[in-house]
């Protein structure tokens, strides 16, 4: 169920996550938290040297833009499905902004991806950015 992720050289502990396309039955939905019960889940933040890419262009990647500004931890480039629509929007200029089938592979084996969106579950987002060849994907917002 868990897998442990190294990201530049740091441990980076363990994620679990499961999608269900449908609620499970009750058996099934019992087992399922005997499961939960019985792990020991080792849950922290991680710090890493690695560049940073957000995901998100919207209201909570200016917030996380923000944040960052504030602890002085830049980042290289903003991830977006809309880049094209948002390379002009003056509050990413001096920014690079990028689709993610543009991003290029080195990228996506550097960067650790900070995923700022609310407008779908984690999970499946950070699921899509594997698949898209993404190798270190963690949620901005917890």
């Amino acid at each position: 169920m868990a897998e442990r992720r190294i990201l530049a050289g740091h441990d980076a502990g363990q994620v679990a996550a499961r999608h269900f396309p449908r609620a499970p039955d009750a058996a099934t939905a019992r087992r399922l938290l005997g499961e939960i019960a019985a792990s020991k889940l080792k849950l922290a933040p991680f710090a890493t040297d690695a560049p940073i890419a957000l995901y998100g262009a919207g209201n909570l990647g200016r917030m996380a833009r923000e944040f960052l500004d504030a602890v002085g931890r830049p980042f290289d480039l903003v991830i977006d499905r809309n880049a094209a629509g948002l390379r002009n929007e003056p509050y990413w200029w001096g920014h690079k902004v990028m689709a993610p089938d543009a991003v290029p592979d080195a990228v996506r084996r550097s960067h650790v991806v900070l995923v700022t969106v609310a407008t779908a579950p984690c999970v499946p987002v950070e699921a899509a950015l594997f698949d898209e060849g993404f190798e270190h994907v963690v949620p901005f917002y917890d």
